[in-house]
């Protein structure tokens, strides 16, 4: 009886690391040409935003979000002065209290300044780290953790980002729920399509990331490290859902695994 007690409970054990094994992200590169308005003096102009994500639920010809869920960060503030409304560098979706950094800080910026380059075909304005004159290196992170706890039937799964004028000294980190993380660096994706460091024209060294979440490990933020000037990114994209239910296929599974140990148990009780 022993012998079978610890094979029914290796049997269960093994039937659930089964079920939860999945992988918890998937990586993968490549968005899409958008277009964005932006306003001086109540003066419209479209320009050219960079890549963003291309999924249903973002439109590249307005490079704004369209769908429920979606959400998106420009970092092109639209505010109303005397002379009328105006486009400055600054967040539309993201909290500027939910940022923690370290080093010199960040800054928003529009075409090339000193200490920050525009990823290639954007005249938009974007965000870099560290700030103009800030020390390195610096870092700056968002947390999601508040706003999944007071939401916990829901989760990321997906999040995008413009990654211009990629340097070797760059990196993404992406943190998990589990108190996991995986980072991506400058010098990875740079060796991934043979881009040269801080270019700012080829496509091989501004690109499109994207991170697909599995629920089974959520993600719950994420920090840009730089060692030098600097870190630049724009038109970051992330989709907010339900969490998954379990598939009546997976309680099938449950149920015929412990049938079969039932089933099992009874014949060895009758022998």
């Amino acid at each position: 009886m022993k012998s079978f007690g610890k094979t029914a409970i290796l049997t269960v054990a093994s039937l659930f690391f089964l079920l939860s094994q999945a992988h918890a992200y998937t990586i993968s590169f490549g968005g899409v040409n958008a277009q964005q308005t932006i306003y001086n003096s109540d003066i419209a102009s479209v320009v050219n935003a960079g890549l963003t994500a291309n999924k249903a639920g973002i439109n590249s010809s307005t490079n704004t979000a369209v769908a429920p869920g979606w959400f998106i960060e420009t970092f092109d503030s639209q505010v109303e002065n005397n002379d009328g409304m105006n486009t400055i560098g600054g967040f539309t979706t993201l909290n500027a209290s939910m940022l923690t950094t370290t080093g010199g800080g960040y800054g928003f910026a529009q075409n090339n300044i000193s200490g920050a380059a525009a990823p290639a075909n954007d005249a938009t304005y974007y965000f870099f780290t560290p700030d103009q004159g800030g020390s390195v290196p610096a870092s700056v992170s968002v947390d999601n953790s508040d706003f999944l706890a007071y939401n916990p039937d829901l989760y990321i799964d997906y999040m995008g980002l413009y990654f211009g004028s990629i340097d070797t000294y760059n990196s993404l980190e992406f943190t998990l729920l589990n108190g996991g993380s995986f980072t991506i660096t400058g010098s990875y994706i740079l060796g991934l399509f043979s881009g040269t460091s801080g270019n700012q024209v080829d496509s091989a060294s501004n690109v499109y990331v994207n991170i697909d979440f599995a629920p089974e490990d959520f993600f719950t933020g994420f920090t840009l490290h730089t060692t030098g000037i600097a870190l630049e990114i724009d038109n970051v994209v992330t989709h907010v859902t339900t969490l998954p239910t379990p598939e009546p296929s997976t309680f099938i599974l449950l149920g015929a695994g412990l049938f079969g140990l039932v089933a099992f148990g009874r014949k060895k009780f009758v022998g």
